[in-house]
């Protein structure tokens, strides 16, 4: 009975032994989780940031696991972030999670950039994770949605443009921007990525609150544009007119020869002075209206400004 036991026992050993690296592969992602994790503790910036953003405990273990930094300075942003010069980079993820960097925008209207870029940088390292059985079925998922119901013309830019700078991680791209930038997305998604986040639906409402302040702008611009050239068309075919109504006027002086004649002179040029004066109310709306036009693109400008991270071109010595 002892040496059936002894025998039993060395086979449980042998077998554990044998399915040790088996339990070690599958759970690899887990085991090397903990171990970056050991000793960590995420600055409360950082912790705020997955607050916001409401990732679960899964999302918030990819995204601490890539010990993620908030950088404010553009030097030291670009060091982590080593993108071409003429691309503005919010946050960078370096596979495999080795790592997320998160631009520190300090523009108040703004609010919210960080917030969604680092949701889009975790879900990098999410997609990184992913066995190939599982990556398949999600990459055939966004590009349904992607051909057949995605219609937001500003999202088809974004993509058409990684499209072409970034072919290759054109889907690894697709799976943090539907996720982060569209309301509505198909059942089988929206249950995907409920592993990652609580609410998606936060995420997103965050991102369109800082993308109105680009497109609203963008609006504003192209009405009061449309407006100074209406204005513009307006005054000059006002100003032709009261050139005609000018010399007439003054045609007619020198051929007054009653005081009828004198009356009628007189009411042409009321008219003439009515219509000075609506001419000179339009170009005060002109200045008036290219005034606002111009602050405005004040503001766009400054708010490019806050999120451009590209290097400042040095002046030669």
């Amino acid at each position: 009975m002892m040496v059936v036991f002894k025998k039993g026992l060395r086979l449980a050993f042998i077998l554990t032994l044998l399915a040790l690296p088996v339990l070690i592969w599958w759970k690899f992602d887990y085991i090397n989780d903990w171990w970056r994790l050991r000793g960590y503790v995420p600055p409360r910036e950082i912790v705020l940031l997955a607050d916001r953003t409401t990732m679960t405990d899964d999302g918030r273990r990819i995204f601490y696991v890539n010990h993620p930094k908030l950088i404010s300075q553009i030097d030291e942003f670009r060091k982590d972030c080593l993108q071409s010069e003429q691309t503005i980079v919010l946050g960078c993820y370096y596979s495999p999670q080795r790592g997320i960097a998160v631009y520190d925008v300090s523009d108040p209207r703004l609010e919210g950039v960080e917030e969604v870029t680092s949701a889009h940088e975790m879900l990098h390292a999410a997609y990184d994770r992913l066995d190939s059985e599982e990556r398949d079925n999600i990459d055939k998922l966004l590009n349904n949605f992607y051909s057949q119901n995605l219609n937001d013309s500003r999202i088809e830019e974004t993509i058409s443009l990684y499209r072409k700078t970034e072919p290759n991680d054109l889907i690894n791209e697709m799976h943090s921007i539907f996720a982060t930038e569209v309301s509505q997305l198909p059942a089988e998604l929206e249950s995907y990525y409920s592993r990652y986040f609580k609410n998606r639906a936060e995420v997103v409402r965050i991102a369109q609150i800082y993308e109105k302040e680009f497109t609203s702008r963008e609006q504003r611009a192209k009405e009061l544009l449309e407006e100074i050239n209406s204005l513009k068309s307006t005054i000059e075919v006002t100003a032709n007119d009261l050139e005609a109504d000018r010399n007439a006027l003054e045609s007619q002086r020198s051929t007054i020869t009653s005081q009828e004649e004198a009356s009628s002179f007189n009411q042409r040029v009321n008219r003439y002075n009515s219509r000075l004066a609506r001419y000179r109310e339009l170009i005060e709306k002109h200045n008036l209206v290219v005034e606002q036009y111009n602050d405005l693109i004040v503001e766009q400008q400054e708010l490019r400004k806050a999120i451009d991270t590209r290097p400042v071109p040095q002046l030669a010595q």
